[in-house]
């Protein structure tokens, strides 16, 4: 099966072991009806919370380009649309790790409760880092829109899935200008361009 999330919705997907996912705006997702051979696999374009069965015998894997998360039953976030330079993974419960298939080979990072991943597709950087309860629970809320020092070409194709308006940049240099900043008080569109705008130093 596959399911394409339209912009400005999610949608639940419950499946044949029992394990749920919240499929984000914009994202693919292809899955079996049922489970079959020594792991249980899916494919990801987009961004999905999931909460994974536990069968140790029959690892869940998501896989997307070049990237895979392992789970080992658990509660996670994994970030990682096609058109995106970066992919994020957040362990909220559990143990996860996330492969990725570099030049030079199979690089594998673990992660912990509370462990958050950041990878950069054309660098090939990645950062791993801590958080806090409170920054967890506004990255994992599904209303919260988070922007962790990202190009504003990623924060436009954020907002873009999220309120399903097309929205483009004109100046090749403000698309790469990176911006910090969370929104976690239902701001509508409007508000939230306002604000980065005045964040940036333009006029609003």
């Amino acid at each position: 099966a596959e399911i394409t999330v339209p912009a400005a919705q999610t949608q639940d997907i419950l499946l044949q072991d029992g394990s749920r996912l919240t499929v984000s705006a914009g994202s693919r997702v292809t899955y079996p009806d049922a489970f079959k051979g020594e792991t249980r696999d899916i494919f990801l374009d987009g961004e999905v919370m999931a909460e994974i069965a536990k069968n140790p015998e029959h690892p869940f894997i998501i896989h997307s380009g070049n990237l895979a998360v392992k789970v080992y039953g658990t509660k996670f976030n994994f970030k990682t649309y096609s058109r995106s330079d970066f992919a994020e993974v957040l362990l909220m419960e559990g143990s996860i790790s996330l492969d990725v298939q570099t030049e030079s080979g199979l690089k594998t990072i673990p992660l912990t409760p509370g462990e958050y991943v950041n990878y950069n597709k054309s660098t090939g950087i990645i950062e791993k880092s801590k958080l806090d309860e409170d920054s967890i629970g506004l990255l994992t809320d599904g209303q919260t829109l988070k922007f962790r020092d990202i190009p504003m070409k990623e924060v436009a194709a954020e907002l873009s899935r999220r309120f399903g308006e097309e929205i483009i940049i004109c100046d090749p240099a403000l698309e790469q200008t990176k911006l910090y900043a969370i929104y976690s008080n239902g701001e509508n569109l409007e508000e939230i361009l306002s604000n980065i705008s005045v964040s940036l130093g333009h006029a609003s």
